[in-house]
C-alpha cells in the first residue's frame, strides 16, 4: 500500500505512513475536517450560544420578568395648594401640600401586573403636573393642567 503523500510503500492494512506519518486512507485524509476546523466552528458554536443567552436577557429584562420594577415614585408640582390620592391594588392613600412633594410607593407582594394610578386636583386652579417615575427617573406616565384635576396611570 502506497502512501499518498510521500508514495512510501507500507504494509497493507496500516492506517499512517512508517515514512511520514501521513494517513494512508486517501478518503479519510481528504474528508475528514482538519483539527483548526473542529476548533473554529467550536468557538462559532460558543459564541452563538453565549450571544442567544445574552439576547434572551436582554429581552426578559426589558419585557418586566426579571428585575421588575419594585417601587415608584409619585411627583406633585403645583405652586398652590392640592390634594391627591393614588393607590395600586393594595389600597388608596392621599396626600396633601402646596409645592412639589414625592412619595415612594412599593410593589405590593404577589402581584406581577402593578398598575399604579394617581389622581390629584388644584384647589385653587393653579397650574399642576403629576408624575409616576421609577428611582432611576425614568418617567412611567405625566399629565400636566391647568384648573382642574390631572390623573396619570402606569403599568408596571
Amino acid at each position: 500500500m502506497k502512501c499518498p503523500n510521500c508514495e512510501m510503500e507500507n504494509p497493507e492494512g496500516s492506517s499512517f505512513c512508517n515514512g511520514c506519518g501521513a494517513s494512508t486512507n486517501p478518503f479519510k485524509s481528504k474528508d475528514a475536517p482538519s483539527i483548526k476546523w473542529i476548533k473554529n466552528n467550536q468557538t462559532l458554536v460558543i459564541l452563538g450560544a453565549i450571544g442567544i443567552v445574552c439576547l434572551l436577557l436582554l429581552l426578559a429584562y426589558s419585557s418586566g420578568l426579571i428585575f421588575k420594577t419594585n417601587e415608584v415614585k409619585i411627583t406633585v408640582v403645583c405652586s398652590g395648594d392640592w390634594v391627591c390620592a393614588y393607590g395600586d391594588q393594595s389600597g388608596i392613600q392621599s396626600i396633601s401640600g402646596t409645592g412639589t412633594k414625592t412619595v415612594t410607593l412599593q410593589r405590593p407582594n404577589n402581584v406581577d401586573d402593578w398598575a399604579v394610578v394617581a389622581n390629584a386636583m388644584s384647589l385653587y386652579g393653579n397650574y399642576l403636573t403629576v408624575k409616576i417615575t421609577k428611582m432611576d427617573g425614568t418617567v412611567l406616565a405625566q399629565k400636566s393642567g391647568n384648573f382642574g384635576m390631572v390623573m396619570v396611570t402606569a403599568e408596571i
